[in-house]
């Protein structure tokens, strides 16, 4: 009986310790949840301009976090804050970001400001223009700034990821190869969703694979002074049904009244290669053969008996792919005096593609001029000339995707010499792949394309706020290719007959536009009336 006392003595005991351990935890969890209630609030408040209106879909941001809010059409918001001393970050377009401390406070006002000049820029809409406070279209502008920031070869890559809704993508690896770009959406029945280029005024349409398929890449990126995309239907619809799918209005730099400039832009970057797949090496495939053969039956090679004294075979996309070079060289002039302004540039770009076969050159020219012989006329002319040279073996001869499926137990070359190639003794290896590498050097497969852009412009002055422009535009382009297939006997595969084949192709475009603009302001009025035609 004691000793059952004393044991019903600890087990009391032990009960009020895990007690008064349960309730300290209570406590401690109670007053956790207390202070993080405390430290956690609501704040709401409204965002105007600097004139009292509320401004609908601002964003307003807790400073340092994720957790943001966007006021609706009365410029109101809320959002739950936490921290001692919280900041909010008000932002909107074409307005001054403001952050504005909350402090103790749980409502706020804010009033925003413009954005020193954005509102008053000028921005083309189709053949005329309007400032960036009177716009009321859908419409994206890029500036020359922007597209300075990084390395383009293209007008598209320019594009891609400065417009929001403007969907950019490229059809191939090949340097200078065609990107698409969609801007509404699929909103064709027959698949083309590219939209139209008018590059000073001559219209372009874009695409393609390849360069001589995309008229896009004979133009310099950094000849580009400004680029509006066009989405809404109202700013497209004066070029009619061929803007159904958005319009992209390209403006190249002009000469500036003032001192004689000379501009000197050279680049060199290193190109890697894509991200590899993943394939077996020779270890592997010899493994696979000998679990294959104890299932389908047959009997496995006899240099592949043993996986564990092979090394790891031929790794055909080490063998293709490698670190590429490209260099780019700009030089441009510019200047001119109250009558004449004038912008002169060339530049050499040479793109060598990461994958062996292929590559990218062009050469580019560029003149544009302004003269103002009297008060009341003003004329304009640009002209440009371009030539894109362009290797294709890589992307037309299906290079890569042989690297891909040929086995690791091919040798780029055999001992003798010659170009690796499938068992002659083995009769499955006579649907193998051709080796790749040696496609890549012996088949030929370039094209050439030659561009001429020209326009010429007249302005007329003819009374306050009248103003007449006539303009005539030419695009001029002429391409060429060039296959040659030599004999070969590689492996299983063998070409007897060589073969040499040319192609080429040509396109004229030329359009002749009148324009009658009237632009008034009374006041907070603005009056707008243009009348155009173009053949």
């Amino acid at each position: 009986q004691y000793a059952n006392d004393s044991i019903f003595g600890e087990t009391c005991c032990y009960m009020r310790e895990s007690l008064r351990l349960r309730a300290a935890l209570l406590l401690l969890c109670t007053f956790l949840t207390i202070s993080t209630f405390a430290q956690t609030r609501k704040i709401t408040g409204t965002v105007n301009d600097n004139q009292g209106n509320p401004l609908s879909g601002a964003t307003v941001t807790l400073k340092g976090t994720t957790m943001m809010a966007t006021t609706d059409s009365a410029g109101s918001f809320s959002l739950t804050v936490s921290g001692n001393n919280p900041a909010l970050v008000i932002s909107y377009v074409g307005m001054q970001t403001r952050e504005v401390p909350v402090g103790n406070n749980n409502t706020v006002s804010v009033s925003l400001s413009g954005a020193s000049g954005y509102l008053s820029d000028v921005v083309v809409v189709g053949y005329g223009s309007v400032r960036r406070a009177n716009l009321t279209t859908a419409q994206t502008s890029i500036s020359t700034k922007e597209i300075e920031k990084t390395v383009n070869t293209t007008i598209e890559q320019a594009i891609q990821g400065r417009a929001s809704g403007v969907y950019v993508t490229q059809n191939s690896g090949q340097p200078g190869g065609g990107i698409s770009i969609n801007i509404r959406g699929v909103s064709s029945i027959n698949g083309n969703t590219e939209p139209l280029y008018v590059i000073d005024g001559v219209q372009i349409r874009g695409g393609g694979t390849a360069n001589s398929s995309n008229p896009l890449a004979f133009l310099n990126p950094n000849d580009i002074s400004d680029i509006q995309i066009l989405q809404g239907p109202s700013a497209t619809a004066i070029y009619g049904s061929q803007a159904t799918n958005g319009v992209v209005l390209v403006t190249t730099k002009r000469g500036k009244t003032g001192d004689f400039r000379i501009n000197y832009n050279v680049q060199y970057n290193i190109q890697t290669p894509p991200k590899r797949f993943e394939v077996m090496s020779l270890q592997q495939y010899a493994q696979m053969q000998i679990e294959y053969k104890a299932i389908a039956g047959g009997v496995v090679r006899e240099d592949l008996l043993d996986p564990s004294i092979l090394g790891y075979g031929t790794d055909w996309q080490d063998q293709l792919f490698s670190n590429a070079g490209m260099q780019k060289h700009q030089l441009s002039v510019s200047g001119g005096s109250d009558k004449t302004t004038y912008y002169m540039s060339g530049e050499y770009l040479d793109q060598q593609g990461v994958a062996e076969g292929s590559g990218f050159k062009r050469y580019s020219f560029r003149m544009n001029l302004d003269n103002k012989p009297r008060e009341w006329l003003t004329i304009g002319a640009n002209l440009s000339f371009n030539q894109t040279n362009e290797s294709l073996t890589t992307s037309q001869e299906n290079v890569i995707v042989r690297a891909i499926q040929l086995s690791p137990e091919v040798p780029v070359k055999n001992l003798d010499g010659d170009w690796g190639g499938g068992d002659l003794t083995n009769p499955a290896h006579q649907f193998s792949p051709v080796n790749p590498i040696a496609i890549s050097q012996l088949v030929t497969n370039t094209s050439t394309r030659r561009q001429f852009l020209g326009g010429l412009n007249l302005q007329f002055n003819l009374a306050k706020g009248l103003v007449a422009r006539t303009s005539l535009n030419t695009s001029v382009g002429q391409g060429g290719t060039t296959l040659y297939m030599p004999t070969y006997a590689i492996g299983w595969s063998v070409n007897s007959t060589s073969s040499l084949t040319n192609g080429t192709s040509e396109n004229v475009y030329w359009n002749w536009n009148q324009l009658l603009e009237y632009n008034r302001e009374f006041g907070k009025h603005n009056l707008g009336l243009m009348v155009s035609h173009e053949s």
